[in-house]
């Protein structure tokens, strides 16, 4: 038995007062005045039981209205139900419905979000006077939401109605943990915590210690789908490894799909198909083993620049919402890059950018090593730099540009001294000595890192290898080997090219200056394919856009150089375009992933109109599980977040919810029988004190 206000219960002490009163009486002397000792002898032992059994009656019924009394207010409540007594104590009820993607799935007794809700309502017309009750969403990313208890049903029910599909998983600790504090603001004794959920194992998954030790608290679950005999074929797009690094108009984009089935049985001719901007640009046929996993090649070629929201999407099956798996990236518009350097260092690398077919690529702009000084570098995407006298005002201009995301090429010149060894050294270029070889035995690339972007689709690979062999290897007469960073092209004696990371942006160096004084390398055919990849390469950073799970809760930074001002204009999967203020940080615009929640391709725009960023946002993979619930994994998870094993129920029929319900309801005010005892012993206390009197008289 529990009581609603045991505070109460201290009113009891006033049932000893009758008692009190009786045991003075008892001591206390009376005179009694006759005339004659004959009235002794009249008086019969009989006449004296019968008064002391009337005042042990008075005082049992004296004592019983005081302490039903005190009960009444109380408010005692007992478990289970008294014939003839339908009403339950007063609860205060919170319903947690899980709206993740896996409810929508429908079986033989219809859409499980729909069960879910028809569930809801259920428990919504159940309550009786004095009830109230909130209802709580499982998946939900507005954590600013605020529900509150209501005794107003259609409210609730309209409220219930609102409430839609999310892609993030469902949270059963934390929605408990939520529900917790609500509690705490609840106007009735007893408590009842409804979970509505089709049960899926990443439901339960976390490493909460919450646990729920009132002792009012009872917990209903309902496990949607459990009385379902349904065998769901469901296939998901688990992952997309897309395999180019960067891109341009014309050039094909390579992918590699991880599919799942989730079925019990092999399915076959089941189709993929590859969007850009939902336009179907490649398909696939393919066969997959049952509860297996497999991996698809699929490509197509790019046809335009600007940010391409691509998707892989398959056949409709039992699960809609795990057949799609969205990824962006950046086809550049022709990059600027800045060239620095004198007329004559330059001739090779001028002639280079001076062809029609570069000019379509790329807007090149020749400058002499003194425009460093006053240039705005930051309206450049690539910065070439063939010389080597660089001033301390150049170093640090250079130093920012590229820190901040900028990016830069470094070819050394005739003259070589410790400031420039000392420049580089700071982009992470450690230069050995100069190196001289003669025209009969010259030195030649002995390894390539095959894996490398730059190299990407422009060889034949050996295995994981490129065949040095094949390929137009220039004689080398002198060079400046650097022995640190990245080697992405390697020689006997050190690193020909190599990269390194500095702040937000990449280098590259080249060993050789670009002309015919230290080799042949820019006669080659191989000169003009790795000064393009590698600017390319450099100004395309940002062009394949991260994938995140929904409700990821990371912060992703937004380089410097694209960062100069808090404003930007995002634009989600709908094409919807807001005006969105990240903090700028000293490493540039902090952009939380928390506040978005629709899946597809998000691009963040900056206030010079450039592309600031791409990311997708894709359901997590763990919600294609759409089998039958787990009860012992079910029940294990509750016991283990609550000290009261006997306040948990599963409702597993959903057809007869309303009536389990009933059966299962915390217990019975019975306020009501104690206060009708207190009336009942008040009557019979004033009948035999009546009938005492009119003996006493008579007599």
């Amino acid at each position: 038995m529990n009581f609603i206000n045991p505070l109460f219960l201290i009113g009891l002490v006033a049932a000893s007062i009758p008692v009190l009163l009786h045991l003075l009486n008892l001591r206390k002397l009376k005179n009694i005045e006759f005339s004659s000792l004959k009235f002794l002898k009249e008086l019969q032992k009989t006449k004296i039981k019968r008064l002391k059994i009337k005042q042990i009656i008075l005082l049992i019924l004296r004592t019983l209205i005081i302490t039903f009394t005190v009960l009444a207010f109380a408010r005692p409540i007992i478990e289970g139900s008294i014939p003839g007594f339908e009403n339950y104590a007063k609860s205060s009820i919170i319903i947690l419905i899980d709206n993740s993607y896996s409810m929508d799935v429908s079986d033989e007794f219809g859409n499980r979000f729909v069960q879910a809700k028809k569930s809801a309502e259920k428990i919504i017309n159940s309550m009786k006077e004095g009830d109230e009750a909130l209802i709580i969403e499982m998946s939900s990313i507005n954590n600013t939401f605020q529900p509150a208890f209501t005794k107003n049903k259609d409210l609730l029910i309209q409220s219930l109605s609102q409430i839609k599909l999310q892609p993030l998983p469902a949270s059963l600790d934390n929605s408990m943990r939520l529900a917790a504090k609500f509690f705490q603001n609840a106007n009735n004794f007893a408590k009842e915590l409804f979970v509505i959920s089709d049960a899926q194992k990443n439901v339960f998954h976390s490493e909460d210690s919450l646990k729920l030790n009132n002792k009012n608290i009872a917990i209903y679950f309902i496990p949607i789908g459990y009385s379902s005999n349904s065998n769901f074929e469901n296939l998901s797009v688990d992952s997309v490894d897309v395999l180019t690094k960067f891109f341009t108009i014309g050039k094909t984009v390579e992918l590699s799909v991880s599919v799942k089935n989730h079925s019990e049985k092999d399915v076959k001719g089941a189709l993929i198909s590859l969007l850009f901007n939902k336009q179907k640009v490649a398909q696939k046929s393919f066969d997959i083993s049952a509860n297996s996993t497999k991996t698809i090649p699929i490509a197509a070629q790019i046809q335009k620049s600007g940010v391409v929201s691509a998707s892989i999407e398959l056949e409709n099956d039992a699960f809609l919402a795990d057949n799609n798996r969205y990824f962006g990236f950046i086809v550049p518009e022709k990059p600027n890059i800045a060239i620095f350097g004198e007329h004559t260092n330059n001739y090779f690398l001028k002639a280079l950018f001076s062809t029609d077919d570069a000019q379509n690529q790329i807007n090149a702009s020749f400058y002499d090593e003194s425009s460093v000084d006053n240039l705005d570098l930051n309206k450049f995407d690539c910065l070439i730099l063939n010389f080597s006298n660089y001033s301390e005002n150049k170093k640090k201009r250079i130093k920012d540009y590229v820190s901040n995301g900028g990016s830069a090429i470094f070819f050394p010149s005739e003259t070589i001294n410790d400031n420039y060894r000392n420049l580089l050294a700071e982009f992470g270029f450690n230069l050995s000595d100069k190196k001289n070889f003669s025209e009969k035995s010259p030195a030649t690339f002995s390894n390539f890192d095959a894996k490398h972007p730059i190299f990407d689709g422009m060889f034949k690979l050996s295995g994981d290898a490129i065949n040095v062999n094949q390929i137009d290897n220039p004689k080398i007469f002198t060079i400046l080997p650097a022995n640190s960073g990245f080697p992405i092209i390697e020689f006997q004696d050190g690193f020909f090219l190599s990269e390194n990371q500095f702040g937000d942006g990449k280098c590259l160096y080249f060993a050789v200056a670009p002309n015919l004084n230290w080799s042949n390398f820019p006669l080659l055919s191989l000169f003009p394919s790795l000064i393009f990849r590698s600017v390319f390469y450099l100004s395309s950073s940002i062009t394949l856009g991260y994938s995140f799970d929904v409700g990821s809760r990371q912060t992703v930074m937004i380089p410097k150089k694209l960062s100069t001002n808090p404003n930007f204009k995002l634009i989600d999967p709908s094409g919807n375009q807001t005006i969105v203020q990240f903090p700028l940080l000293q490493t540039g615009a902090a952009l939380s992933l928390e506040l978005f929640n629709e899946t597809g391709v998000y691009q963040i725009i900056n206030s010079q109109n450039k592309i600031a960023y791409v990311f997708s946002l894709n359901m997590p993979k763990n919600e294609s599980n759409i089998q039958k619930p787990d009860i012992s994994t079910l029940l294990s998870h509750l016991y283990s977040k609550t000290t009261l094993n006997k306040n948990i129920f599963i409702l597993t029929n959903y057809s007869q919810l309303s009536h389990d319900l009933k059966r299962a309801r915390i217990g019975t005010e019975i306020w009501s029988i104690l206060l009708l005892l207190a009336i009942f012993c008040a009557i019979a206390e004033m009948i035999v004190q009546k009938v005492s009197k009119n003996q006493d008289f008579s007599e």
